[in-house]
């Protein structure tokens, strides 16, 4: 079970005794994970993996704005990864540096091929009201600081589920061609796993749906203290 900054919970229920170390004492994990790494892992799973990882961050972290990053094509191509890639590095790198903040960001390409980013953000920022309103009447700033393209910037409420799932949305089986990475995420402050609690439980008594991975003989239950979606 995984307890995540703001009070919730997940669980991961397998049909018999493939966790480590059981015991019944609340553990922050250095650097191994609550499940087992199967290896030979299909592109599905490494995407549910990020997905996973992404939303736990999100969790996990006191984000302050929902940061948008596009390229002006009169400054940079706006279908090149790569040198996209190393504009939003020195951008964060400079950033962090400054402010001390911490990031989360996910590469996504528009419907006609060009990429920009979504952030997750908290730290000091440059803001410039663009004097324009989100649907629920938030300021829109844009970053001065982002000189290569158009940037918006957000104020994100204390809804840490709802912006936990909304940012992993963006994670696609696309995301990982654009990087090389799903995703991006520094800070020095940055954390980046849940504390979480092993203990034995009675699979068949869990009212919950039993998954089956293909040739695997382990079943998985998960339950949630929060509202997920279907793919999730």
């Amino acid at each position: 079970m995984k307890f995540y900054f703001n009070g919730d919970t997940s669980t991961v229920i397998a049909s018999k005794p493939i966790f480590q170390d059981v015991s019944f004492e609340l553990v922050t994990p250095r650097k191994k994970s609550v499940v087992p790494n199967w290896g030979n892992e299909s592109r599905y799973d490494n995407l549910c993996r990020a997905k996973k990882k992404v939303f736990d961050i999100a969790m996990m972290n006191d984000f302050d704005y929902f940061i948008t990053l596009t390229i002006d094509s009169r400054k940079l191509d706006r279908y090149d990864p790569v040198a996209f890639k190393k504009k939003v590095q020195s951008f964060l790198k400079n950033l962090v540096s400054r402010s001390d903040g911490v990031y989360l960001l996910i590469p996504e390409h528009h419907k006609d091929g060009a990429v920009h980013a979504h952030m997750l953000y908290s730290g000091k920022l440059q803001l410039v009201d663009s004097g324009k309103k989100d649907k629920s009447g938030r300021t829109i700033y844009n970053l001065p600081q982002w000189k290569i393209g158009f940037s918006t910037a957000i104020e994100l409420d204390k809804n840490k589920g709802l912006v936990a799932r909304y940012i992993t949305k963006y994670i696609t089986k696309e995301s990982k061609k654009i990087f090389g990475n799903y995703y991006l995420a520094g800070g020095k402050t940055l954390v980046r796993d849940v504390p979480y609690q092993l203990f034995d439980l009675d699979f068949d008594a869990v009212e919950a749906t039993a998954y089956l991975p293909p040739d695997f003989e382990v079943s998985f239950k998960y339950v949630y203290s929060y509202e997920v979606e279907k793919d999730e």
